[in-house]
């Protein structure tokens, strides 16, 4: 019985080991901070972030604070982010729009002091194109603890 343990210990590790070298860790998620808010995305999710940015429709950016990335097999967390070196979290621009009317009604007990003001919020929709690991998963765990440590 401990020879097929072993037999299948071998085997799982030749496997990932060839998982390693051809850079196929199947479907990777990462975790990343977009203006105080964390999102959890995989290749082709759409996230909406709230607020008015500079960038234009069809614009392509690199999220750079990634805080986790992984797949089934692995993950890595940063402290408090990866390196960007490391990891490549690609997006576009994909819509800017307005949030739904919001109403904000404001009054004072027993005086004649009403106000009501409707606004909306600029939102901004992006596509992740792309989530990438630029080095080996091994490499970059040696990296994080040489980081850490100093």
């Amino acid at each position: 019985m401990p020879a097929v343990k072993a037999l299948d210990l071998l085997i799982e590790l030749f496997r990932r080991s060839q998982m390693e070298m051809n850079h196929s860790h199947g479907r990777l998620f990462a975790i990343i901070k977009f203006d105080d808010e964390q999102f959890k995305v995989t290749e082709e999710d759409i996230i909406i972030v709230q607020g008015s940015y500079a960038f234009k429709v069809g614009d392509k950016i690199r999220l750079e604070k990634v805080l986790c990335v992984g797949s089934s097999d692995f993950t890595l967390f940063g402290t408090p982010v990866l390196p960007k070196e490391k990891v490549a979290v690609n997006a576009t621009v994909i819509e800017k729009t307005f949030s739904n009317v919001d109403v904000d009604f404001f009054f004072v007990r027993r005086k004649d002091i009403r106000r009501l003001n409707f606004y909306r919020t600029p939102l901004s929709m992006l596509r992740v194109n792309s989530i990438e690991l630029t080095s080996p998963v091994g490499e970059c765990i040696g990296n994080i603890a040489k980081i850490s440590s100093e």
